[in-house]
């Protein structure tokens, strides 16, 4: 899987995942690859990176490829968004609590 060597294991899972889903609804729909890569506005070539899991495809092409598909945009449908996102800043501060005290990085290019 290329772009994606570098990523935690569980990100190139759900990249993997997330791609597969795409594909699979793709297919199930009958539409070409080549016909989902012109309606999204991408080349075929950037569709095909979303279904391999490639982690260098730009989150706003794999949104559009999801809407397109009428597929859901966020992973837990039982679960609005916003109770999702605190759930998941929740998680973040956790490990944040337990990776110590956070790092400062220089941001500016």
């Amino acid at each position: 899987m290329n772009g994606t060597s570098n990523e935690p294991r569980a990100v190139r899972q759900a990249l993997a995942a997330l791609g597969n889903t795409i594909e699979v609804a793709r297919k199930q729909k009958r539409i070409t690859r080549e016909e989902l890569a012109g309606r999204m506005g991408v080349s075929h070539v950037t569709l095909q990176r979303i279904e391999q899991g490639r982690a260098t495809t730009a989150i706003g092409s794999v949104f559009k490829a999801l809407w397109l598909l009428d597929l859901p945009l966020w992973p837990s449908l039982d679960v609005p968004a916003a109770e999702e996102i605190r759930l998941l800043q929740g998680k973040r501060d956790l490990m944040a609590k337990r990776a110590g005290r956070p790092r400062k990085f220089d941001d500016d290019f």
